[in-house]
């Protein structure tokens, strides 16, 4: 063991120091709180802390600084935790929007640092669509205004997540917003906006901001629909489940009765003879005793399954009795012809001896049948059929179609099939119940001559509840793709239009116009002359002539009062810079 120093005891207190765990009154240490080792350390009300069993100790600094550092890190994660599989697919995802954006160029960014902070931009925006999905199309939109072809991959990703993944409408709305103004204020912040941006900033805005949202939403009402209809069809086929069990339990509870009025008359009868076989004077003694032994084990017997099984007498006394047979289905159809039921039935096969319980499963199965159409089909004709066949018996009842109304006040719990089910499996027989192809109704049931050692377990019957597709189909995915590569076609055909048509093509400059128009001029006195419209997606026409000065923002429009001479176009030039008309020239477009 390590020794301790002088003075000191293994805890590291001085012998002064170390604080004395309180004793309790006589009369209380059996109700005192227990305290650990550790904790009785922490007693001394002078200089330590109190420890009261169930409370925390105040915490330092550092825990709280790293307590809350844990609840940044996890409000910055996804609500919900992500798969292996899901994560892989996010990763994925990303580098293909980043890589197209990379692809189709950053036209706005002329540095390599604006083009690597505009790629990580777009890959942490991509990642923040997981957890603010709002905040992540506003950034995408500013984005996408700065470097405008290369950020529509990312505006309709940052687009649809908002759509999916945001459930309140304002916020859709201000991202909206945020995004659509910087479309307005991005490409042409250094230009007068011209009639015809308007056109190309509502096509694009529709196409590659609202109507992402559009779909997403569809598809996320979709799969919440789905999801409540399977929360909805799991309750259902859980309650299903509960009363399918009550009705078996009921059904084995009317069976334990039968069998412990059964089994305790034979006992009773047993015990009967036992003592008339002990009062017997021929009997030698060693026979008195066993016979002694006999009477008092079965009395015994019959005592302990009254204890046992007897408490079920208490419950449904109406529905007790001795079990039925095969010869008391002619008092059932009596009564049932007379409650105006046409009942047909014959019986078919050599009889043979059953036992009392297939005999009285045969008559349940019977007496269900002519319950069911009494119920369930007025002034239909019922037949049965009781016939007896190598190893076993046949019980049919089949009826035809109500030919009256059912009445609106009749109910089915659904218990009195999942009842006789369960007695007809107990019997060691099979059950089957069905609606006919002429809209009446069939139960049959095959039930052996002998019930089962053990029966089989019990297995779940009858109609469940109908679940929803599942979340992805083949007929989904299929129209999912053809929506997905339609989507993609119109993207493409948008950005040719965008890119290489020639549209528009221009107002008109009359020479005097030009000619008015001197360098040094204030650029605000030029425009006011000049029409709202240029030439706009025409490099040729803005290749053509000379070169113009740096650091300046040019602009044509078609020259009317100037001879072709051969050229395709004849064109103005107007190169603003520093507020004032730094050049301007007459440019010719060669014809091709």
């Amino acid at each position: 063991m390590l020794s301790s120093p002088r003075g000191t005891t293994a805890s590291g207190f001085a012998p002064r120091d170390r604080p004395v765990r309180p004793s309790a009154p006589a009369g209380d240490r059996e109700t005192a709180h227990p305290l650990l080792p550790v904790c009785a350390e922490w007693v001394d009300t002078t200089h330590y802390l109190r420890f009261v069993p169930g409370s925390q100790l105040p915490a330092s600094p550092g825990q709280r600084l790293r307590a809350r550092a844990g609840q940044l890190l996890r409000s910055l994660l996804p609500p919900r935790p992500l798969s292996r599989r899901q994560v892989l697919y996010e990763l994925f995802v990303t580098a293909l929007v980043v890589g197209l954006g990379a692809a189709v160029g950053y036209g706005e960014l002329d540095t390599t640092g604006g083009r690597v902070l505009a790629l990580l931009g777009a890959a942490a925006l991509m990642l923040a669509r997981l957890r603010f999905p709002a905040l992540a199309l506003s950034g995408a939109g500013v984005l996408a205004g700065f470097v405008q072809i290369g950020g529509i991959p990312l505006l309709v990703a940052t687009s649809y997540a908002a759509g999916f993944r945001s459930s309140r409408w304002w916020r859709l709305g201000l991202a909206h917003v945020v995004a659509v103004t910087a479309q307005f204020v991005g490409p042409w912040r250094e230009r007068e906006f011209q009639s015809y941006h308007l056109v190309f900033v509502v096509a694009y805005v529709l196409l590659f901001v609202v109507l992402p949202v559009l779909v997403a939403r569809s598809r996320a009402q979709h799969r919440a629909l789905l999801d409540a209809l399977r929360e909805r069809n799991a309750f259902l086929e859980r309650e299903r489940l509960v009363v399918s069990n009550q009705a078996r339990l009921r059904e084995r509870t009317r069976i334990a009765r039968e069998m412990h009025d059964s089994l305790g008359h034979q006992l009773t009868l047993v015990s009967l003879h036992a003592g008339g076989l002990e009062i017997a004077a021929e009997l030698p003694e060693s026979q008195l005793r066993a016979v002694r032994v006999l009477r008092d084990g079965t009395q015994a017997a019959l005592q302990e399954l009254r204890q046992i099984i007897g408490v079920l007498t208490q419950e449904d006394d109406a529905d007790r009795g001795q079990p039925h047979t095969l010869d008391d289905l002619d008092e059932l159809f009596r009564r049932s012809r007379e409650a105006g039921m046409d009942v047909r039935w014959e019986r078919l096969g050599k009889p043979f001896p059953l036992a009392p319980a297939i005999e009285h499963a045969a008559y349940r199965v019977v007496q269900e049948g002519l319950t069911n159409a009494h119920k369930y089909a007025p002034g239909a004709r019922v037949d049965v059929c009781v016939r007896f066949s190598e190893g076993g018996l046949l019980v049919d009842v089949e009826n035809t179609p109500p030919t009256s109304p059912v009445p609106e006040d009749v109910s089915s719990g659904g218990q009195g099939l999942i009842g006789l089910r369960e007695r007809v499996r107990v019997a060691g027989g099979r059950l089957a119940a069905g609606p006919t192809m002429d809209g009446g109704y069939r139960l049959a049931a095959t039930l052996p001559d002998e019930p089962p050692t053990n029966p089989p377990t019990a297995a779940e019957e009858g109609p469940g509840v109908p679940l929803p597709p599942p979340e992805s189909t083949p007929a989904v995915g299929l129209r999912v793709g053809i929506g997905l590569a339609l989507f993609a076609l119109v993207g493409c055909v948008f950005l040719t239009v965008l890119v290489t048509q020639d549209l528009p093509a221009g107002d008109p400059v009359q020479r005097s116009l030009y000619e008015q128009a001197g360098v040094g001029q204030p650029e605000q006195d030029v425009r006011r002359k000049l029409p709202l419209n240029s030439i706009v997606a025409r490099d040729d026409v803005h290749e053509a002539g000379g070169p113009t000065p740096a650091g300046s923002f040019c602009e044509e429009y078609p020259a009317v009062d100037e001879p072709l001479n051969g050229a395709d176009l004849v064109a103005y030039r107007f190169c603003f810079r520093g507020d004032k008309l730094a050049h301007k020239e007459i440019v010719r477009v060669p014809s091709s």
